[in-house]
């Protein structure tokens, strides 16, 4: 009954509604959603260096990148039905409208997607994301990027190829490689602190963590591909992802949606491959 409760209690509880902190504009403080909005886009314009004149460039021969990924239609149609029902609809289709295709419709849907790995880029009607921002509980907003359907469909047939790479990885300070979490620390600083137990009272243990600050914005994604070559990650995987992080992104406020923010750094919250890089 305590556990049927406790469920109970959950969906019955009401919603505390949060207020956005006014925002400056020439007339003086707003909470007005435009305002809001508009301080946002200017807000994360900086963050994602918007109108930077760098471009990055990702050379990767045929030796680099290995041989072409296959992708049958059986496996587009079984992904296609692993999404939640209540997966976001940014450009009208919902990842599981693709198991509704015919065979040979999900076969040619294949042989793009190999094309677009290959090539390392979207057709360029493809090339743009909505952001939705989503309230924080200690305040201010989270982007989180909502890719269209086609991309997100085509990033979670290939995450098991960055899996079997991560299982490669023998480094403890990496917590994404399969069998580890971020609590691994913790449980190694408990260790360290119970068998410092009993020895001299000089003897001390510590574990330093940090926490970096807007982490994902700040990546360099020249660094992350020079990281990625060196260390053996699926190079079209990670030129196709870092590919996506240039398109364009509107931040979406309820039905309001900002004009194009063109990203030149970071990477992006929502990305199927953002945990790995």
């Amino acid at each position: 009954f305590a556990a049927g409760s406790s469920w109970a209690h959950k969906i019955t509880k009401g919603v505390e509604a949060r207020q956005h902190k006014p925002v400056n504009t020439p007339t003086g403080p707003s909470m007005a959603a435009t305002d809001v909005l508009e301080d946002q886009t200017t807000t994360w314009a900086k963050w994602w260096q918007e109108g930077s004149t760098k471009r990055s460039r990702y050379p990767c021969s045929s030796h680099m990148q290995g041989p072409v990924r296959g992708i049958n239609a059986n496996t587009i149609k079984q992904v296609s039905k692993s999404f939640k029902a209540i997966t976001s609809q940014v450009d009208g289709w919902h990842p599981r409208h693709f198991a509704a295709l015919s065979q040979e419709a999900r076969q040619h849907l294949a042989t793009l997607f190999s094309i677009a790995e290959a090539a390392g880029i979207y057709p360029p009607s493809l090339r743009n994301n909505l952001v939705a921002l989503i309230d924080k509980s200690d305040g201010g907003l989270r982007p989180i990027t909502l890719f269209r359907a086609a991309y997100r469909l085509h990033a979670k047939i290939r995450p098991d190829v960055v899996r079997e790479w991560a299982k490669k990885l023998d480094i403890p300070a990496i917590n994404m490689a399969a069998g580890r979490q971020v609590t691994d620390a913790t449980y190694r600083l408990m260790i360290r602190q119970g068998t410092s137990r009993g020895k001299d009272a000089t003897t001390a243990a510590a574990d330093l963590l940090w926490d970096v600050r807007k982490a994902f914005e700040n990546v360099e994604r020249d660094t992350l591909w020079e990281k990625g070559t060196n260390n053996g990650y699926p190079l079209d995987i990670l030129r196709l992802s870092l590919a996506s992080y240039e398109w364009e992104r509107m931040l979406s406020m309820g039905l309001l949606v900002s004009g194009p923010i063109k990203p030149s750094r970071g990477i992006a919250a929502g990305s199927a491959f953002a945990t790995f890089e």
